[in-house]
């Protein structure tokens, strides 16, 4: 076995030092026949943004919102000495301004934190964007926690604004009369360093750039689930004695009765966290329409890399009539299959199965259960996305992104053009850099295509399924 591990990692590190030498190695498809008979529209339950709550909702943030607020009637003797401490290095969000488009707010705000010393630290300036729904007073009352064993309630306000951390955004304008939008979805952590050139070179090309930089997938990558049977007492106990005992850092484990269950869950909160990101990149389209309103009659691009590709498929094809490229990079259908074989983190750790049942059965419950409640998974989404439109961009050897589950997107998209990186995930965005300028060159060909009329460049959805 150890033989067998040591040959595999000198063969891949001799496939690394041939792709670095020789520019990359990658193996340009034509498209292929498009067999799936039409296109079927997404069925994504999308949070209904209302102009009049956003206004209202922006109106009404506060120029200091703190992480804590105190509620009379449960102020103790016993816990108020510790919640005075508590309260006096009270964090807060400090806002700079929060603006309302079109049923999206965005605030801008610095992190403020109290130091032992008395001491304040500001943190840099930070953007996020959400929708307001007409319903959002309520899903602040809803979002305020009571903490355990105190008087003091983490406020509402502060968990929807901290929930935005999941859509950290940014703008980038080269021209001030630009041919249309790219809307870039960056992978999990620090890949949008990798992306930053191909970023450049899109905006470069005369487009206006609004940029999601953190990914979706990321909370899901760090979920763990133990299975179990509802446990007595005595099982409630010992859980948490093994959760006290978890290492520091180590990821959250959740419970579940079984793999069905684990499923609903991670797929109902991964599908939430999407809709966030989604949102706030909407409130960035709406944003550069209304600085520059020429923009409400150019087309859209979407670019989506590693773990922004679902969120990319998600936003094309809510705006497919006015999509002209899709470049989607080291991306996967079937979440749950990438969840549970990427080499991400441990596999062997992420879900504990029932000991009295078989894997290979709990596993195939997992993925079922997980495409049936997942509207929003790229296996759902790619049916709705012309494949003339869309190129293919993936690695011939990924363990992090399997490469299964890029063939099956692949197909699941109607075999369009596909460039095939030889080597792994990782060495695809070291080395994307040198492909983009073939990237963008790529895009403005589609761009060109779909602006010369319906005819060329448009396809309606369809009932088919």
């Amino acid at each position: 076995m150890a033989g067998s591990k040591l040959r595999w990692g000198m063969f891949s590190m001799h496939i690394a030092v041939l792709a670095i030498a020789s520019g990359g190695c990658m193996h340009r498809e034509v498209a292929g026949v498009d067999e799936r008979g039409g296109l079927v529209t997404a069925k994504i339950l999308w949070p209904q943004a209302d102009p009049v709550a956003a206004a209202e909702f922006a109106k009404a943030i506060p120029p200091v919102v703190p992480m804590y607020e105190q509620v009379a009637e449960r102020i103790s003797e016993q816990t108020k000495e510790f919640d005075d401490r508590r309260l006096q290095r009270n964090e807060a969000f400090v806002i700079k301004s929060a603006v309302a488009i079109d049923g999206y707010v965005s605030v801008e705000y610095q992190h403020r934190v109290t130091m032992s010393a008395g001491t304040e630290r500001l943190s840099p300036v930070q953007r996020r964007a959400f929708v307001a729904t007409p319903n959002w007073k309520e899903e602040l009352a809803a979002r305020a926690k009571d903490e355990p064993f105190s008087s003091l309630r983490r406020n509402g306000l502060f968990n929807r604004i901290d929930d935005g951390a999941n859509t950290m955004l940014n703008v980038l304008v080269r021209d001030s009369q630009p041919e249309a939008t790219a809307v870039w979805f960056n992978g999990i952590g620090n890949s949008w360093q990798y992306e930053a050139d191909a970023m450049v070179a899109v905006a470069t090309r005369r487009y206006a750039c609004a940029i999601a930089t953190d990914s979706a997938l990321g909370s899901l990558a760090a979920e763990r689930f133990v299975l179990r049977p509802e446990p007595n007492s005595d099982g409630l106990k010992a859980e948490l004695s093994e959760d006290l005992a978890r290492p520091f850092g180590s990821p959250w484990q959740r419970r579940a009765v079984n793999a069905e269950a684990a499923a609903r869950e991670a797929a109902g909160e991964f599908e939430a966290r999407l809709l966030r990101v989604t949102g706030g990149v909407e409130f960035l389209r709406a944003y550069l329409e209304r600085e520059t309103p020429i923009l409400r009659q150019r087309p859209l691009v979407v670019v989506g890399c590693s773990g922004g590709v679902p969120a990319a498929l998600a936003f094309a094809s809510r705006h497919i009539d006015r999509v002209a490229a899709v470049v989607l990079i080291g991306g996967g259908a079937d979440l749950a299959s990438v969840y549970l074989d990427s080499e991400l983190t441990d596999p062997s750790g992420r879900v504990r199965w029932l000991p009295d049942h078989p894997v290979s059965e709990q596993r195939e419950q997992f993925i079922s259960t997980w495409l049936d409640a997942c509207t929003v998974d790229p296996f759902h989404t790619a049916a709705a996305i012309p494949a003339d439109r869309v190129l293919v961009i993936q690695a011939s050897m990924d363990r992090i992104v399997p490469t299964q589950t890029g063939d099956r997107l692949w197909e699941r998209l109607g075999r369009p053009e596909r460039w095939t990186f030889h080597g792994g995930h990782t060495l695809l965005f070291w080395r994307l850099n040198a492909y983009a300028s073939d990237i963008a060159a790529w895009i403005d060909a589609k761009v060109k295509r779909f602006e010369e009329g319906p005819a060329n460049a448009q396809a309606q959805p369809s009932p088919h399924k």
